[in-house]
């Protein structure tokens, strides 16, 4: 009886989809605006992307799934020319060398034309809880201070979550990253993402 309960789970979870019901939530928890606010003093982008050992072996930025969250980073240094720019992403491995994701999303960002200093990097950081504290520490953001957070929809949830109990008030969800079309279809379609 255990067996065939089992099994039973199994199949229902590989039929039904399960996935979307637990994504379409968390995207849908924080939506973004149509356009980002008029004044922001920065804007803080979350490591994930960057595809540390490809890079390396390629001598060319390489990146995963989520390089929508780069691509904000090259169009917010172009819509808010005094904002304060911040790619926050070290590695999740320890490695024995200097590369993080922050060493590729710079390289990115030189052959996109960002000038070198626009951006400031925190590349110590391992998790969303170091993204937020070494993050806040470098920064030091002021009371008042508008800033904007940018991550996959499906973390934005958490992140914000995390930033906000290190002290990081005034800051706003801006998520990227969507996987989802924000409902659970359902019938013969067999996209995924539906």
């Amino acid at each position: 009886g255990l067996l065939t309960f089992g099994i039973g789970v199994m199949v229902l979870v590989t039929i039904l989809p399960v996935g979307l019901w637990l994504t379409v939530p968390l995207e849908n928890r924080f939506p973004r605006p149509a356009d980002p606010p008029a004044d922001v003093a920065g804007i803080v982008v979350l490591g994930g992307p960057g595809d540390i050992e490809v890079t390396k072996a390629r001598s060319s930025p390489a990146f995963a799934d989520s390089m929508e969250r780069v691509a904000a980073l090259v169009q917010f240094a172009n819509r808010f020319p005094n904002a304060k720019l911040v790619f926050s992403g070290g590695s999740v491995e320890a490695r024995s060398d200097d590369w993080t994701e922050s060493t590729v999303v710079a390289a990115y960002l030189r052959e996109q034309g960002v000038p070198e200093g626009r951006v400031t990097f925190e590349s110590g950081s391992r998790t969303t809880d170091q993204n937020a504290r070494l993050t806040y520490e470098l920064i030091q953001p002021k009371p008042g201070e508008r800033w904007l957070l940018v991550t996959s929809a499906k973390h934005m949830p958490r992140a914000i979550g995390v930033f906000r109990r290190v002290g990081w008030t005034d800051i706003e969800p801006w998520p990227v990253d969507y996987r989802t079309v924000g409902e659970v279809r359902y019938g013969l379609n067999t996209d995924p993402s539906m």
